[in-house]
Formats: structure tokens, C-alpha cells, sequence
């Protein structure tokens, strides 16, 4: 089977070259979700992987072009660089249909199918188009629903252009051939036709099989790490209340991101000595950093709406890593995850305070053993090559 995916996914040298820059478009949550998924396309037999990238990202991009065999290749991938030179969005799709079509004829001894990141509003009607013409199937891969991505997750306080937007989104992923979902609750919002779909939560990265967590490694401190997106709304100012407060000896709150919230957390960081802002850092490096910590922590509250159709990257990335995680009753969250993880019973800040004191005063030995069961769990049931294999077979189902 050969897929094309389409996708923001750049190779990792690009990405961490153009990581910082003012430009530079692409969440590292969106990037990891899809390059992980593509490492795991890629890795299972008879399954071969090109990627398709918009050079939109970054100016600096534009040098790789899509027709002039420049092509950038990574772990037995392809990426393609999509020929842009300032395109209208009608200019963007011709230039997608123009590759997808050139790309098709290449593999039309193949079966063929093509995946795409819904949100790329350009990819997703030029595979849609693509594929009614030449009859291949498409996937559309949902990690967020349209209306709950920008500032606003009410829908009815954006700005009518936005809503339009939105509405245009929502008729496009809705031709797809088939979804894979992060929730269940996704399908019971887009999948009104019935069509095949899986839901696969995310996926962890099998490497992190070989990584290893061990107690003689870990900080002297009590540490505990909130890594991802600083924003108010995802509860992290919360928790910084609640770790004031808990006045836990010996115990050190590390945060990795950047987002909405972070000019408060450095001044905060001036006058509380126990809680260190990292700033925005490589994953690797973020990796590295968890399998010295006590405990990680993800305090993102769970009665927004937005929450029933999302499930947080981080918690997987949390739980492969071998530390134990303390994390909110996420609706999207299956009810099998929760003996592996500690949980945040009242979603306030005394309520997570109690979850910190709690879990900080138990033992190095039962934190550990919970964080390493929690890691052979989502190794065996969530790693990026099984959860992309559900996806080959439901692909194998529609054609």
C-alpha cells in the first residue's frame, strides 16, 4: 500500500532549524501527532509513506520545491515540498490537486490512498477532489474539530467569518472516506453518514521502548514537570496556585511551553523560588527531563466542551516516558487509562492541591512502579506502529 499524507510534518532537521522563528507556524503537538503517525505508517510491512508539506511555513522553505526533484527524505519517507509563490487559497488548491494528480499516476500500479490533517482546509478539498475524480480513498485525520481551534472555543462569540470558515471546514471533512477520531465523542459530531472511522486516542513512540527510567537518575527534589501549551484556559494557572499553596518541602514545579499565560509565569518565578520556567525546549530535551521528575502533571479542566472531543498529546507522552502521571477525568479519556495514572478528583485549586500532596508523599518505589506500569500499557496498546495499523486496516476495508 502506498500513502500519501498531508500534512505540516516537516523532517526534524527543518523543524528544529526553524523551530523558533517569528514565521513559524506549526504547533510542536500538531508536529509530533503527525510525525509520529508517519514513523508508524512507515515501519509497518508492505506499507510505503510520502508526505506532502506546504512550504507555507516558513519563507525560508521555498527553496525546496515540488517539481524540481528537491526532495527531503527522513526514516525510508519522502517529503515533498508544495510549489508556492504566494497563492491565493484557489492558487493553493490547484497546486495540491497538481501533485496529488502527478503523484497518483506515479503509484497508479499501487494501491493507493491518501491521509490528511482535516484542518489544512487547502489540502482537504484538493484530496477530496482528487479523489472523486481517480476514486481513491482518503482519511481524514481529526485531531481537533474546526470550531474549538483559535482563541474563541464558544462558537457563537467568533466572528462571522471565522464561523464561515468553520462551516466550509466542517462540509469538507465530512466528504472524507473514512476518520480516525482521538475521542469517541468525534464521531457522534462529524461521522453523521455512518462511514468507517477508528478512534485511536494518539499514540506513543515505540523508540521510548529502549529509553529507561530508573530511580537512581531521578532529581533530588520532588519534582514535578507541566510540559505544553501555557495557556490560562488549560488550567496550568491553577496549578501554580495549587503548588504555592501546598508548600511542599523539598519540591520543585519545572513548566515547559509557551502560550497565553507565560509573562505571568516569569514574573512569578521572580518571587517563587521552588517553581522554574524552562521556556520553550526540544522535545528530546523536554523527554529527557520527565525521566527525572517525581511526578508530571496535566490539570487541563474537563467541563469545557472543547474537552469531549480532544485527548491531550501530552498524556501518552507523560505516561511512555515511566513517570507517573497526575492528570484531570478527561471525557475523552477511556476508562481503561485510569488505573495507570493518578487522579485529580476536584478540578480546583485546593483540589489539586490535595492530588500534589498526595501523590508527592508517597513512596520513590510506588511512584515508580506506577509510572513503569503505566509505560508497559500504552508501549503495548498505544504505540505508533499499532494505532497506525488500525488505521492500514480500515483502509484495506474500504477499498
Amino acid at each position: 500500500m502506498k500513502i500519501l499524507y498531508l500534512s505540516s510534518a516537516i523532517p526534524e532537521e527543518e523543524y528544529m532549524h526553524f523551530a523558533n522563528s517569528s514565521s513559524f507556524e506549526i504547533s510542536p503537538a500538531a508536529y509530533k501527532f503527525n510525525k509520529l503517525l508517519i514513523k508508524g505508517l512507515s515501519r509497518i510491512p508492505g506499507v510505503e509513506v510520502d508526505c506532502m508539506v506546504s512550504n507555507t511555513i516558513n519563507k525560508k522553505l521555498q527553496k525546496y520545491r515540488v517539481f524540481d526533484g528537491v526532495i527531503k527524505s527522513e526514516d525510508d519517507v519522502d517529503f515533498y515540498y508544495l510549489k508556492d509563490d504566494k497563492a491565493s487559497g484557489v492558487g493553493m488548491v490547484k497546486n495540491y490537486i497538481s501533485f496529488i494528480k502527478e503523484w497518483t499516476n506515479k503509484n497508479k500500479d499501487k494501491d493507493c490512498a491518501i491521509v490528511c490533517d482535516v484542518l489544512n482546509v487547502s489540502a482537504s478539498l484538493s484530496a477530496i477532489v482528487v479523489s472523486k475524480m481517480l476514486k481513491i480513498p482518503t482519511v481524514g485525520i481529526v485531531t481537533d474539530l474546526p470550531e474549538f481551534v483559535g482563541p474563541y472555543y464558544n462558537l457563537e462569540k467568533k466572528p462571522f467569518k471565522e464561523k464561515l470558515r468553520i462551516k466550509i471546514n466542517m462540509d469538507i471533512i465530512r466528504k472524507f472516506s473514512s476518520f480516525v477520531f482521538l475521542t469517541e465523542q468525534m464521531n457522534d459530531k462529524v461521522n453523521h453518514s455512518n462511514k468507517p472511522y477508528c478512534v485511536i486516542e494518539g499514540f506513543c513512540d515505540i523508540n521510548m521502548e529502549s529509553v529507561k527510567n530508573e530511580l537512581e537518575d531521578k532529581h533530588q527534589e520532588k519534582v514535578c514537570i507541566y510540559s505544553g501549551s501555557l495557556h490560562r484556559e488549560y488550567g496550568i494557572e491553577m496549578l501554580i496556585k495549587a503548588f504555592v499553596k501546598s508548600n511542599l518541602q523539598n519540591a520543585e514545579l519545572h513548566i515547559y511551553g509557551d502560550g497565553n499565560y507565560r509573562k505571568e509565569i516569569e514574573n512569578i518565578c521572580k518571587s517563587a523560588t521552588n517553581i522554574k520556567f524552562k521556556g520553550f525546549k526540544p522535545n528530546s530535551t523536554v523527554v529527557k527531563e520527565q525521566l527525572k521528575a517525581s511526578v508530571l502533571i496535566n490539570p487541563r479542566p474537563s467541563h469545557e466542551e472543547y474537552t469531549k472531543y480532544s485527548f491531550p498529546s501530552k498524556t501518552l507522552e507523560y505516561m511512555v516516558s515511566g513517570t507517573p502521571t497526575i492528570t484531570t477525568k478527561l471525557p475523552g479519556m477511556p476508562k481503561e487509562y485510569y488505573e495507570y495514572v493518578y487522579l485529580i478528583e476536584e478540578e480546583s485549586v485546593e483540589g489539586i492541591e490535595k492530588a500534589l500532596c498526595e501523590v508527592l508523599n508517597k513512596s520513590e518505589k510506588e511512584l515508580h512502579n506506577k509510572g513503569m506500569a503505566a509505560k508497559e500499557f500504552v508501549l503495548k496498546e498505544k504505540n505508533n506502529i499499532s494505532q497506525g495499523n488500525k488505521i492500514v486496516e480500515m483502509i484495506k476495508k474500504i477499498k
